[in-house]
């Protein structure tokens, strides 16, 4: 891992030049961009045969998502049904539990 502090200006988002330091010598590593996550706000779903469809609406941003980052799938094993709520239990893999940001 590297972590880095950035210039108390800097907001966090955006274009900024990043410069590392080795003990004597600099190395520029040009220009790196950074967007915070993504920010979902509301879902909903739609019966499609015998399939459920589920539709993560999100704020928009610059992080040009592609199709294979959300390449990983789960089984989501119904575990009960109220009236304001379906609960499913994903179970995490060796160990694992997947992780999902809240939607608000």
């Amino acid at each position: 891992d590297v972590w880095f502090h950035s210039h108390p200006d800097h907001d966090g988002r955006g274009q900024f030049r990043l410069f590392l330091n080795f003990g004597k010598s600099t190395v520029d590593c040009g220009y790196l961009s950074y967007e915070s996550d993504p920010k979902f706000i509301e879902f909903t779903t739609l019966q499609v045969a015998n399939d459920l469809q589920v539709n993560i609406q999100k704020k928009e941003d610059m992080l040009n998502l592609r199709m294979n980052e959300g390449d990983l799938q789960y089984q989501c094993v119904l575990e009960k049904i109220e009236t304001n709520a379906i609960i499913c239990k994903i179970k995490g893999e060796s160990g694992t539990v997947p992780v999902v940001d809240s939607l608000t």
